[in-house]
């Protein structure tokens, strides 16, 4: 047994964390923020077919503060790429994914699901999520440090804004928060937010700040958006007035 586990651990070093074995046709799960982005790019670098994106979301009538649904669409028009949204509900959650997940394979013929986790969220739902529906789970970003994944977006050039911020867990005022909506998702917006609270995730993993990117390598056209902020309760949020895609 103690062999078995060595030979594990030791395969899981050879591995390079995110590394990208190409699959025969995909389903990026996409919320147009800068990790689902990263894993479309990265799953699109291995030569990989992306045949749709998928927008998980709750029934309508719940907004999504950070990644509002009007501003996806124009994403992944300006990436060229089918968009489908797929309604999740409860109280079966776990359920209500795989049913989806199950749809989306046979309406586009994929095989697997790319997602833009980095880190164990919410007791590996989406790993558990796809079990039994013929689907596999490919996650580009998985443990890789991020300073890495950050480097990567700024060396492809990705146009990133700050969608959404939660003051409590920046332990930042509602007035430095209002500020930092709309703001360029950059190193020194970054150096600078992490100069006042140290225990900030670099990538937001821990729900701190919430992004959508508006260029990439892979967009058509650019996305541009006018807004202003909202706030609910401690989320602070872009409340998008119009979105538009202009050529590039």
């Amino acid at each position: 047994m103690a062999s078995f586990l060595l030979y594990s651990f030791l395969s899981l070093l050879s591995t390079p964390f995110g590394s990208v074995k190409p699959v025969s046709r995909a389903a990026v799960s996409f919320t147009g923020g800068k990790d689902s982005m990263l894993a479309l790019h990265r799953i699109k670098d291995s030569g990989s077919t992306v045949a749709v994106l998928v927008t998980f979301c709750p029934p309508s009538g719940t907004p999504f503060r950070a990644h509002p649904l009007t501003v996806i669409k124009q994403q992944a028009e300006a990436l060229g790429i089918p968009h489908v949204v797929c309604t999740v509900d409860g109280p079966d959650y776990l359920a209500s994914y795989r049913s989806e997940i199950v749809r989306i394979g046979k309406e586009f013929s994929v095989d697997a699901l790319v997602t833009g986790d980095i880190m164990p969220v919410c007791s590996d739902f989406m790993e558990r999520a796809v079990q039994t529906t013929g689907v596999s789970l490919v996650r580009p970003l998985w443990m890789v440090p991020r300073d890495e994944l950050l480097a990567d977006m700024w060396a492809r050039n990705f146009n990133i804004i700050i969608s959404c911020v939660n003051s409590t867990k920046l332990g930042l005022s509602d007035e430095e928060c209002a500020g930092c909506i709309g703001k360029q998702f950059t190193k020194e917006w970054l150096k600078k937010l992490c100069s006042k609270n140290a225990k900030v995730d670099a990538a937001g993993e821990l729900g701190e700040f919430h992004t959508m990117v508006l260029d990439s390598p892979l967009f058509r056209y650019k996305v541009e958006v006018e807004g202003t902020c909202g706030q609910d309760n401690s989320y602070l949020f872009l409340q998008i007035d119009s979105t538009r895609l202009v050529l590039k």
